[in-house]
């Protein structure tokens, strides 16, 4: 159940940068009307335009630890904190893999992390840009290199 969090958690982060960027709502639900559990992305994207917040990257986090891995999920709120961190992961590397598709050096990736104080976000930026799978392997190869050792 947590993997399917991660698909949604992309839907609502994707929806947030929208509406942040003054994308309308119906421009939004067009993006994701034609992909697989196109219902399942357009209640997502619903539910962020109807939702107050500031930063997206945080209205993603919180949308994944409280909306799907609490409630869809069911799993404990302890684990679901370090769902979370592997969460934030995945979504590092979804943001280091565009830096590299858009041909931003290492250090460019680098510096979008820089408030992160951790190594994490450099292993993974060093990670995506060594890396050949496309966006969704990437996330997903993220997402169960931090998971399956919590899961085990």
């Amino acid at each position: 159940m947590l993997t399917l969090c991660v698909g949604m958690t992309d839907t609502a982060w994707t929806a947030a940068l929208q509406k942040k960027a003054g994308v309308s709502r119906e421009e939004a639900r067009a993006r994701f009307a034609s992909t697989p559990k196109a219902d399942l992305a357009l209640a997502t994207v619903d539910k962020v335009y109807q939702e107050e917040f500031k930063n997206p990257w945080d209205y993603a986090v919180r949308f994944f630890r409280e909306e799907c891995a609490l409630e869809l999920a069911h799993v404990p709120a302890d684990r679901a904190r370090l769902a979370a961190y592997c969460m934030q992961n995945t979504m590092i590397a979804s943001v280091a893999f565009r830096q590299r598709k858009a041909g931003a050096t290492r250090e460019q990736a680098y510096k979008q992390f820089e408030a992160f104080k951790s190594e994490t976000p450099r292993r993974i930026v060093d990670s995506v840009y060594t890396g050949t799978g496309d966006r969704g392997a990437t996330m997903l190869g993220e997402w169960e290199s931090c998971i399956i050792p919590l899961s085990e």
